[in-house]
């Protein structure tokens, strides 16, 4: 039997109206977009997810309708449309029909009675036609029948639900046919629809399962005892009106023709446009895969702007001494000055592409490096990457696409022609974003530090570590047993089962069922339900065994998920080893992040900790030998305060800690306790990221007024750190941003803001960023010279690779033969990266995996 077709009706209203309460506003320039943005992102889903054959976008028209007309209270309490939300209704037809998709309005008339009446017409097509109703509320679930579905907006955008003839049933216990009886009886507050006065859901679902209509029912009327008969008998014409008015229009007169609602193809540079002008650059790239199938794949030479590469043409590449490149497929698009974008094969390419002197420009050169070294060729040249330029420029973004970057300093769309005409398009990057890097004093940073990364990073990715899956495997397994039992133990403790991974079951069994207190403000969800946030569990864990057995329970179940189960499906087949992704333009501060899948924060406290370390292994005949920097941003704010008293500490190679204790509490080092170490170590790395009174207390476990008495002496103490701290935040209050002694820098927009909870938070960033961003180039550096010194030494190409980055921390996989050897050559090139004030110090420690890490005597 033919699969029906599949006509989707959008109700533009509903979805609108969902969007703009669901997503905050977003304002590329100054004009709010959000219903726009959803409405759009709704809208994408459908097509991709749907595969429709007709799509139809229906709205309602501003003025009354016949409802309206018949009932002057119909929706008159509703509160008037903000103008935030009316100004987008245009914006959001504009999308629609950039799509080709035919609007349906007409006056006196909703748009639930045009998509009833679209619905019923199709019933009597030639064609077969399964219609979705695609809406951000339940109104039109009365059309659902064995032709009919409603896709429903659940929750914010993201979450939906489909109705058919069951789930109608399931959920409201009625058939479809009978819910503009259920809103008779019940009414619509949403609506203003009255119903019958004391006739709630239950029990208007309760009739209506026992005679079929409103009609049916008061036919029977005289043997409905008691009150629900007395409030029925009394209101007979307001039920009977009130399903009148929820009752949607089956024959509205519309002008509709099936064949018109075709969804075959759109102009996806028009498409493209209207997202760019409304500043929608994330959807950008779901654009191409909600769009019709290609019918065949694309050569890059037929595309605008590209031609194919003659034998004269590839030398006159050859010679350029500058030139952009793409890589597409199984060919390379190559520009330069004076030339047009040529379309090469990787063989044509390949001289290009290894030569060091002609130097090339792209945009994510690891990702292409990557590519190309598994395809036999060694990428050579790279001189200037759009991507980490754009991010350099402004750090702390969330989108850096090349889409984005072109229209942000080009105003130009690539969205059609994509990869292979943009080298044409990166010559011209190239030349605004080299004039920006010079101007913002960032070229030392770009192109001394950053761009000789990416072959690093490039080279750890394709290297990856080793992972024991059986390890990983039978982890699972005992966390699983240990989950089983700390449930068992949370079930006895409440009295009963309930959805541990539910907060408002949980909260209800915590502060309801149980009565647990909490000390101060208690923080509440939006349903108005007290937190289960982890911050708010952790101080209530002595109040009751339960919270501690729940806590437990959340960090074995991350564990599980996260690692244990996570990681095996990662593990390459060929290699056996997992190859991770580092994100050069991740952070606000220029550290590396690591991602897909995120190995730089592998738990290294708890009894599965080292189990789980233990997974990742060296090969056979290798050892995995860490490199960390000691106390890296302590030493980098010592020398950069030029604090006396810091730096004398550090000078002498004392325990930073015990000293901060010591000089907190006037005692000798000899006398300071554990705890007061561990105070003072809270302290020390707490002042780098703008602790606080409270933060410290919470931290260190002390009260408040022991927090205030510990800082106000940490800054006598350490006055030289106390001026750095307060010379940088008024730096950055005259400038707008702080940078690195490199030159990195950070924008800090809301530094001078009248609000005191985001100035305070942009403060914070001002007086971290020259630490952390300092670290993170030396580490970069670091990185650098050492790749260098092993390459120079023949280490490399022997058995010494750089496999890891954690944090302040570097991971080797070296061959047990030259393992001494190596290892000294790394921490001496990394001790003296960059030159600080007091010494840097790096730890080794080695072993045959992870988990077995110890010290090694060099």
């Amino acid at each position: 039997m033919k699969k029906p077709a599949t006509l989707v009706l959008i109700d533009g209203n509903a979805l609108v109206h969902r969007s703009f309460h669901a997503l905050p506003p977003l304002s590329q320039k100054g004009e709010p977009t959000n219903a726009v943005y959803g409405f759009t992102s709704v809208l994408l889903k459908v097509i991709r997810e749907l595969k429709p054959d007709y799509v139809v976008a229906t709205f309602d028209l501003a003025g009354p309708t016949f409802r309206h007309e018949e009932f002057a209270k119909y929706k008159a309490h509703r509160p008037k449309t903000p103008d935030e939300l009316v100004s987008q209704f245009p914006k959001v037809k504009e999308v629609v029909r950039a799509f080709n998709i035919p609007i349906f309005e007409k006056a006196g008339f909703e748009a639930d009675d045009l998509i009833g009446t679209i619905a019923q017409k199709v019933k009597h097509e030639k064609v077969k036609v399964k219609t979705i109703i695609i809406t951000g509320d339940l109104d039109t679930l009365q059309l659902v029948d064995d032709t009919t579905e409603v896709c429903t907006l659940k929750k914010g955008i993201s979450d939906t639900v489909i109705y058919d003839e069951k789930a109608v049933k399931e959920r409201f216990g009625i058939a479809p046919s009978q819910m503009n009886d259920f809103k008779g009886l019940k009414g619509d507050p949403s609506d203003n629809i009255p119903g019958v006065p004391g006739i709630g859901e239950k029990t208007a679902s309760s009739l209506l399962a026992t005679y079929n209509s409103l009609e049916e029912l008061y036919e029977n009327i005289d043997i409905i005892p008691g009150n629900v008969g007395k409030k029925l008998k009394e209101n007979k014409d307001q039920a009977f009106f009130s399903k009148s008015l929820a009752t949607i229009k089956l024959d509205v007169p519309l002008d509709f023709n099936l064949k018109e609602a075709k969804f075959e193809t759109y102009d996806a540079k028009k498409v493209g446009a209207v997202f760019q002008k409304f500043g929608f650059f994330t959807l950008l790239n779901r654009l191409s895969e909600s769009g019709p199938p290609a019918t065949h794949k694309q050569n890059p030479a037929e595309k605008a702007g590209v031609v194919a590469a003659s034998g004269a043409d590839i030398k006159a590449l050859a010679k350029a001494r500058v030139v952009a490149v793409s890589l597409e497929g199984e060919h390379v698009v190559i520009a330069a000055e004076g030339l047009p974008a040529h379309a090469l094969s990787l063989k044509e390419a390949k001289p290009i592409l290894e030569d060091a002197t002609v130097q090339k420009i792209s945009y994510d050169f690891k990702r292409m490096f990557k590519d190309l070294r598994l395809r036999g060729i060694a990428l050579a040249g790279m001189h200037f990457d759009v991507l980490i330029a754009a991010y350099l420029l402004a750090p702390g973004g969330r989108n850096y696409s090349l889409e984005k970057i072109a229209f942000d300093e080009l105003e130009e769309s690539i969205s059609e022609g994509g990869a292979a005409s943009s080298p044409t398009l990166l010559l011209a990057l190239v030349r605004k974003l080299d004039e920006k890097l010079k101007k913002e004093g960032l070229m030392k940073v770009f192109h001394d530090i950053e761009m000789p990364l990416v072959p690093v990073l490039a080279d750890m990715e394709l290297a990856g570590i080793k992972v024991d899956g059986k390890k990983l495997s039978l982890l699972s397994a005992m966390l699983a047993d240990k989950i089983q039992a700390v449930s068992a133990t949370i079930y006895k403790l409440a009295g009963e089962e309930f959805n541990l991974d539910s907060p408002k079951q949980m909260s209800k069994i915590l502060f309801e069922k149980l009565a647990i207190k909490k000390d101060g403000k208690d923080k509440k969800t939006k349903a108005g339900l007290s937190s289960t946030k982890a911050g708010e569990l952790e101080g209530l864990k002595d109040e009751h065994e339960i919270v501690r057995s729940i806590l437990a329970y959340r960090e074995l179940a991350k564990l599980k998920g996260t690692y244990a189960d996570a990681l095996v499906p990662l593990i390459d087949r060929k290699t056996g080893r997992i190859h991770t992704s580092y994100n050069q333009a991740g952070t606000a501060t220029g550290r590396l992040s690591s991602l897909e899948p995120n190995l730089q924060n592998l738990p290294q406290k708890g009894e599965f900790a080292r189990p789980l370390r233990e997974s990742f292994i060296a090969e056979d005949g290798y050892e995995l030998v860490s490199f960390d920097f000691s106390q890296i941003e302590l030493r980098i704010i010592a020398s950069l305060s030029k604090d006396k008293k810091m730096i004398a500490i550090f000078k002498e190679g004392g325990d930073i800690h015990t000293a901060t204790a010591a000089e907190m509490n006037n005692v000798s080092h000899e006398q300071v306790t554990p705890e007061m170490r561990y105070a003072a170590k809270a302290l020390n790395f707490g002042i780098l990221y703008g602790m606080g009174q409270k933060g410290f207390a919470d931290a260190s476990g002390i009260d408040m007024k022991r927090a205030k008495e510990f800082i106000d002496r940490y800054f006598e103490e350490f006055a030289g750190i106390a001026r750095f701290i307060e010379a940088t935040k008024e730096n950055a209050r005259t400038r707008g941003f702080v940078q690195t002694l490199l030159g990195r820098r950070r924008w800090l927009a809301d530094i001078n803001s009248p609000n005191w909870i985001i100035r305070n938070a942009a403060e914070r960033m001002a007086q971290n960023m020259p630490v952390q961003g300092l670290a993170a180039d030396i580490m970069k550096i670091a990185m650098l010279r050492v790749r260098s010194e092993l390459k120079q030494k023949g280490f490399d190409a022997n058995g010494a690779r750089m496999i890891l980055q954690i944090h302040d921390e570097l991971i080797f996989e070296v061959r047990h033969g030259i393992l001494k050897e190596a290892s000294r050559l790394i921490r001496e090139t990394m001790e003296s990266a960059y030159g600080l004030s007091v010494p840097v110090i790096v730890r080794v420690k080695a072993g045959p995996n992870l988990g077995a890490l110890a010290a090694v005597e060099l």
